[in-house]
């Protein structure tokens, strides 16, 4: 992970905070909102720049930022960590101790919002246990609480320079973490061991989280869709899946799907990695600001259509935003209700992770990702690492 130096400019701080509180403000104004109320780990890091030690995986919703339309910030940090933000964190300069369990933290959020003089208006949120909801909606009738997922899709879907560069170091190390899996992969290793290289790569670079385990799947699990790493064995002539999302620098994350094949591939396998792979290139090249993300799902589609291997695509999305969440604005391709979504644009800035596959009882196949910076000129792959050019002969 490349550090900040005192010889030459990096990544400004003040800068991408002032952004993001920009985007999410200005889309207040726009909704009529006054204010947001976040307890998810990603939109309070979003807010405040707050890094938790604990995962989503535990205790997710120890801490609420609050923010007013006026750009003004109340954060609600777990006891634990609020000295390291009162001394760590000059941003933040209204941090309120909040207890372990949100739960008994609802007089809390109560007289924040009162402190802000929110006692009427509207207020998003994000996500909240239903007895807080029921308790501040009963002590605050005057406010009308409304989603407010939308205010965070808006300001992360966009990225401004300084949050380009931090993805451009995620997209490195997935790289790193990528090679190391391709490494590993060989006969008679077992898929786990796989999975361990590129995590043990990526740690190696200083990243301060791993969100998941990389996906490895091989042989007989390589036609079933995402599935987590086994103890199963990899067997010579199988095509091995991996799917390594696993990084993260400053809150922003990486991704990167690669597929490779132990042994000599057939001449099925090598049509079938040709097919993502014009799959993934065509779709690229529809990553063009103004483009109706319907279109790039339609230019993909027909690739996998006219190669014979459609009914083979993969049952699910084609590609998303990422940035501090690994799945962020804008979903594209979401097959199970394509009907009713409200169609996206793609806009300069976007950085965008792009995965199609085709999953092939008895072949094999898998999916072939990059992620790809939207703009003005054209898009531009971020991550880098190799292609088998024995499936591209």
């Amino acid at each position: 992970m490349r550090l900040d130096v005192d010889w030459e400019a990096g990544i400004d701080w003040n800068a991408l905070r002032e952004y993001r509180i920009g985007r999410l403000t200005q889309y207040m104004e726009t909704k009529g909102i006054d204010a947001l109320m976040f307890t998810k780990l990603d939109t309070v890091r979003y807010v405040t720049s707050f890094r938790p030690v604990y995962s989503w995986l535990f205790h997710g919703t120890r801490y609420v930022a609050i923010l007013r339309k006026d750009g003004h910030i109340k954060f609600l940090v777990a006891s634990g960590d609020y000295d390291r933000v009162k001394d760590g964190m000059p941003w933040i300069r209204d941090a309120v101790p909040f207890p372990f369990l949100i739960s008994e933290g609802a007089p809390i959020i109560i007289k924040a919002l009162e402190d802000l003089g929110l006692t009427e208006g509207r207020v998003g949120l994000d996500i909240i246990p239903y007895s807080v909801y029921e308790y501040v909606t009963e002590k605050l009738p005057r406010v009308k609480f409304v989603d407010g997922t939308g205010a965070i899709d808006f300001a992360q879907a966009v990225k401004c320079p300084e949050e380009i560069k931090i993805l451009r170091q995620t997209a490195a190390v997935v790289d790193i973490g990528m090679q190391a899996a391709l490494d590993a992969t060989r006969e008679g290793v077992k898929e786990y061991e796989v999975a361990r290289a590129a995590v043990s790569a990526i740690m190696s670079q200083g990243v301060e989280d791993v969100p998941y385990f990389p996906l490895v799947v091989s042989g007989e699990h390589n036609s079933k869709g995402y599935r987590f790493p086994t103890d199963k064995i990899i067997r010579r002539g199988e095509m091995v899946y991996i799917d390594c999302g696993c990084a993260v620098i400053n809150g922003y994350h990486g991704d990167i799907g690669r597929v490779a094949t132990v042994g000599e591939p057939t001449a099925e396998q090598r049509k079938v990695y040709r097919i993502i792979y014009d799959m993934l290139q065509t779709g690229i090249s529809k990553l063009l600001p103004g483009t109706p993300t319907d279109e790039v799902v339609a230019a993909v589609d027909e690739v996998a259509q006219k190669s014979g291997y459609g009914e083979f695509a993969f049952f699910g999305i084609l590609g998303h935003g990422i940035g501090t969440d690994l799945h962020c604005a804008p979903t594209i391709g979401e097959k199970v209700i394509k009907a009713k979504r409200e169609i996206d644009t793609i806009q300069a800035s976007m950085v965008i992770a792009l995965e199609p596959g085709l999953l092939v009882p008895g072949v094999g196949g898998g999916h072939l990702e990059d992620m790809v910076l939207v703009t003005e000129k054209g898009p531009e792959i971020l991550t880098k690492t190799s292609f088998d050019a024995r499936m591209l002969d």
